[in-house]
């Protein structure tokens, strides 16, 4: 898909404000950044490769402000930990997922700990100063809403101050409001939290597929929306995001590391990237792996990669000679991996996207797929699909790919890159629509 260039330029006085503050649940806990800040990178380094304007702000619970963070920050390796500020900040309690009255408490233990420095702290690594909203301010935010309570309860304020102040919210999906894919009760209160204060705030919301369009307005009355929303769909890309380099320690399987298996494989494997929670399904594919493995030699390997306990899969999966874990090797293997697969398999229950199907499709390789959700308007007609509640056809699916000598070449002919979205794609979809929003 060709990029398609903005329809409207951007006033003098007009800016594009982008919000991470979601991040900073990730980056001071000391860990790797997830799928949803996978798009917020890929979207701000498309816009900064276009030359397209815009600044990026954050909260910052030790100064209790906004700040501007530096272009620079993107161009980080974010395989490692990274802190904006200048040394490890404490974050704040998030009140959409602590009881009233603990959150309160400790936001008045943070003020009183501001009160006694008696002057605001200044880390220099990222930060440019602090953020003034202007009249004509968009702030857009495409990250974790849940996760930056401070962000919500600022945009209210900044648009009772500046009449001219849009507030614009990328919503995801709503997995956390459907039981029968999830199972955290604290998380399903914490979004509807969110949700319902976004409704309040936003201005105008983007959804990155038909599907979760449709969810949006299927929670948006019972969620506290007022009127008719208005809402767009601007879909995802294809294209793979490399986030971080080469790390020097070893993903463990065992004594196995990632690199290691790729260089001595020797015979083909299928490639499934997700996680044991409840919704992406992995227990019914290692279910219908080991079946498969007990009636003939599949031939193959299995290789999941995500952030699982390896104890936890083991004990799923009795048959182990050919079911590999990586946790989390760096992108440039991940992206070997792809390359180098028999095919993938993506189970999952419900999404508001699938990027592994589309970054599976974007390296040529087949996917075999869940037809719930969104997950079809990834696929398109480039992959096969199955029902993800029933075992049997993800076995079904398994044995035709690993079996049918045509299966997979005859999908891989539909393969066509030119009906795939990449990232210089997507950030010129959403610039434009953001133009058009003020």
């Amino acid at each position: 898909m060709s990029s398609s260039p903005a329809t409207r330029r951007m006033s003098a006085s007009q800016r594009i404000i982008v919000d991470i503050t979601d991040w900073n649940r990730f980056l001071f806990a000391g860990k790797p950044i997830s799928g949803v800040h996978r798009i917020t990178l890929g979207l701000l380094r498309a816009w900064k490769k276009l030359g397209l304007p815009f600044e990026i702000i954050r909260h910052d619970p030790e100064t209790n402000r906004h700040k501007i963070i530096s272009h620079r920050f993107i161009e980080e390796d974010f395989s490692e930990p990274i802190h904006i500020g200048g040394g490890r900040i404490e974050y704040s309690y998030n009140k959409y997922v602590q009881r009233r009255t603990r959150y309160f408490t400790e936001l008045a233990k943070a003020k009183l700990r501001r009160f006694v420095k008696k002057k605001e702290v200044v880390h220099e690594d990222f930060i440019e100063g602090n953020y003034e909203p202007q009249a004509d301010d968009l702030l857009y935010f495409c990250g974790a809403g849940w996760d930056a309570p401070e962000t919500m309860h600022a945009a209210h304020k900044w648009k009772a101050q500046h009449p001219g102040f849009r507030f614009v919210v990328l919503v995801h999906d709503f997995i956390p409001l459907i039981n029968k894919v999830y199972r955290n009760r604290l998380g399903t209160r914490q979004f509807r939290r969110w949700f319902r204060d976004a409704a309040r705030s936003a201005d105008e919301f983007i959804c990155i597929s038909d599907n979760t369009q449709a969810d949006f307005m299927l929670h948006w009355r019972r969620c506290g929306g007022q009127g008719v929303p208005r809402c767009r769909v601007v879909t995802n890309p294809h294209e793979f995001l490399s986030v971080s380099d080469t790390r020097n320690q070893p993903m463990s399987n065992g004594e196995l590391s990632a690199e290691t298996f790729l260089a001595n494989r020797n015979r083909r494997y299928l490639l499934t990237v997700g996680t044991l929670s409840s919704h992406k399904n992995l227990e019914r594919l290692l279910s219908a792996w080991n079946t498969l493995n007990f009636f003939r030699d599949p031939e193959a390997d299995l290789v999941i990669v995500g952030d699982n306990d390896p104890r936890d899969v083991r004990s799923l999966s009795p048959i182990r000679r050919n079911v590999f874990l990586f946790q989390k090797p760096p992108d440039d293997i991940l992206k070997l991996l792809y390359m180098n697969a028999f095919c993938s398999i993506f189970p999952s229950l419900y999404e508001g996207w699938g990027l592994p199907v589309g970054e599976s499709l974007w390296f040529g390789k087949v996917c075999l797929c869940s037809k719930s959700s969104s997950i079809p308007e990834v696929g398109q007609d480039m992959c096969p699909y199955f029902d993800p509640y029933s075992t049997e056809e993800i076995l079904l699916a398994l044995t035709n790919a690993l079996f049918e000598k045509d299966y997979i070449p005859s999908y891989e002919k539909r393969i066509d890159r030119g009906r795939m979205k990449s990232w210089a794609t997507y950030g010129s979809e959403i610039h434009t629509a953001l133009l058009k929003m003020t």
